[in-house]
């Protein structure tokens, strides 16, 4: 087992898509890193970045994470050869999950390192509560799982991405004209408001029953992907 999850590990980390994922999501840490020095102006009033604010948008790169890791199975079929490996579908589903949600966890940690380091010696921020930490690799896991998710029902990482971007631009002003109250219960601002330290009591009981649906359908689509002839 554990030499068989130190090879996937090691090949994940070897592949071409994987090593541009997190060159370009490093640059995009970067860049948040630059507008937290850089006062920006909105409607008159200057806005500066808080750590906060930049966990945030860290945790939403977990899409890139979910897009390419399901873009690697769906070319390599990794499921497969743990299938044969272990003889059951439902056990090497859950080692392959277990591999992907590990990758999102430790590339999640790094991110949060590197903004933890800039934001002390630049902003003089001593960080967040562990609590808050917890919460943003918690809504890493949940961007990923959803785009990893939809990226293996359409298969293709385009149509995940496609939606996941045009979600927010085109579907959520509709629904906050119509049924305003409910924006608040879409899982982008259920992520935002648990990293800020502001959700309620309602949005955590929905938060956790996502978290859990969304395991279960990715793990379902797992399970039935390996079809081995």
């Amino acid at each position: 087992m554990a030499s068989l999850f130190r090879s996937l590990i090691v090949k994940k980390y070897s592949l071409k898509p994987v090593k541009y994922q997190i060159a370009i999501q490093s640059l995009l840490i970067g860049f948040v890193c630059l507008l937290s020095v850089l006062p920006v102006a909105i409607n008159g009033a200057i806005v500066e970045l808080s750590l906060k604010q930049a966990l945030v948008f860290a945790s939403m790169l977990s899409v890139g994470i979910g897009c390419v890791n399901a873009f690697v199975e769906l070319q390599s079929h990794e499921t497969k050869l743990v299938y044969l490996v272990s003889g059951k579908r439902i056990l090497s589903s859950i080692r392959i999950l277990f591999i992907e949600l590990f990758d999102v966890l430790l590339q999640s940690t790094l991110y949060y390192i590197v903004l933890l380091i800039w934001f002390h010696f630049f902003r003089s921020e001593n960080g967040v509560s562990l609590e808050i930490f917890c919460f943003f690799l918690i809504g890493s896991i949940q961007y990923f799982l959803i785009s990893y998710f939809l990226s293996y029902f359409f298969k293709s990482p385009m149509g995940s991405l496609a939606i996941l971007l045009l979600f927010p631009i085109l579907v959520q002003p509709f629904i906050e004209r119509v049924v305003e109250p409910l924006t608040s219960y879409l899982f982008y601002n259920i992520v935002a408001d648990t990293i800020l330290g502001r959700a309620s009591y309602l949005q955590l009981c929905i938060y956790v029953i996502g978290l859990v649906c969304s395991l279960g359908a990715t793990l379902y689509l797992l399970v039935r992907n390996q079809e081995v002839k």
